[in-house]
């Protein structure tokens, strides 16, 4: 799935099929957004939800976020619950 080349970790993302034009398009973005982390050899990660003061993921924020991102200026949903 990927190789460390000295402190650089380099994707090497393989396919049982040819993969379209739209699927590539989609593997392009996905490879761009992996290159965006940066990740270190030796050293533990960890998750962080940044949206979260606490660093926890929690379903209803991003619930929160995904309406935020479909519906831009809609301020909040709680009405309709």
């Amino acid at each position: 799935m990927g190789s460390w080349n000295h402190d650089l970790l380099s994707w090497n993302l393989t396919w049982k099929r040819h993969l379209g034009t739209q699927e590539q398009d989609h593997l392009n973005l996905l490879i761009t957004m992996l290159n965006r982390v940066s990740l270190k050899q030796h050293q533990e990660d960890s998750k962080l939800w940044e949206i979260e003061k606490t660093g926890k993921y929690i379903v209803k924020s991003c619930n929160t976020l995904t309406d935020r991102i479909a519906y831009p200026g809609v301020s909040s949903f709680s009405h309709l619950l």
